[in-house]
């Protein structure tokens, strides 16, 4: 019926009515949504706190410092120089000296034999700071046993005596350089003659006035002597085809 004021029962809902009432909660709702979502956000802010800043349980931490290791680091090795190497450096029994070769004052012994040696020459070479003393040494062979062996090595013992052993084999004369302070006794086991006479086998030698003195052949025995007026350093050295060197510092 008209002039009621009723609308119809299927009549939608129009401005200011039902529907603004929907739309109302649904804001409602919304703004709720939202907010929440700022407070989680916030929350989610504090826990996370400023990632330049260390938290207070990594504050209270305490902190250790790695060890620091250093490689070892090598001496530097002495300067050298170019060029031969220095000589070697001894003491002798007048205290340290320079030596134009590795030598002392101690007894030099070889033991080793080949052949039947017989001196036959004995020669001087001066040298810078030593002098030289060459004994060459044959192969006796009268029985003609080894024909092709001209040469032999004879052991031998040099070493420094007192003016009481500097003597003559044998006859126990003194020595030639009977004056000298330190006598150097130079022994081989070799002859100085040969054949059935027993013919001297000595060729050439140094001077009657050289500091080495003839000191015996006999029993076997070569000896000589260097007379100075104190111990010094020497060396003995198989050379070779029947030499041998006996050097002695100046």
């Amino acid at each position: 019926m008209t002039g009621t004021g009723r609308r119809p029962v299927n009549d939608p809902p129009g401005p200011g009515r039902g529907g603004d009432r929907h739309r109302g909660r649904t804001s409602v709702v919304s703004g709720c949504l939202a907010l929440a979502a700022a407070v989680l956000m916030a929350l989610s802010g504090c826990s996370r706190g400023d990632p330049s800043k260390p938290t207070a349980a990594a504050a209270d931490a305490p902190t250790t410092t790695a060890p620091t290791t250093t490689a070892p680091t090598k001496a530097a090795a002495p300067a050298t120089t170019s060029g031969s190497p220095a000589p070697a450096t001894r003491t002798g029994s007048a205290g340290g000296v320079t030596l134009p070769f590795v030598a002392d004052t101690k007894p030099d012994t070889s033991s080793e034999r080949d052949g039947n040696p017989v001196l036959v020459s004995v020669a001087k070479g001066e040298h810078d700071g030593f002098v030289r003393y060459v004994f060459t040494f044959n192969h006796s062979d009268r029985d003609g046993h080894q024909p092709w062996r001209r040469f032999a090595r004879p052991a031998w013992d040099v070493r420094y005596v007192s003016r009481d052993e500097a003597v003559q084999d044998g006859s126990g004369a003194p020595a030639v350089n009977v004056g000298a302070n330190a006598h150097l006794k130079i022994r081989f086991d070799a002859n100085m003659h040969d054949g059935a006479e027993g013919q001297n086998t000595l060729q050439t030698s140094v001077s009657d006035e050289d500091a080495l003195a003839f000191g015996g052949d006999f029993e076997g025995r070569v000896t000589w002597f260097y007379g100075s007026d104190g111990e010094r350093p020497f060396r003995v050295f198989w050379v070779g085809d029947g030499r041998v060197a006996v050097d002695i510092v100046n």
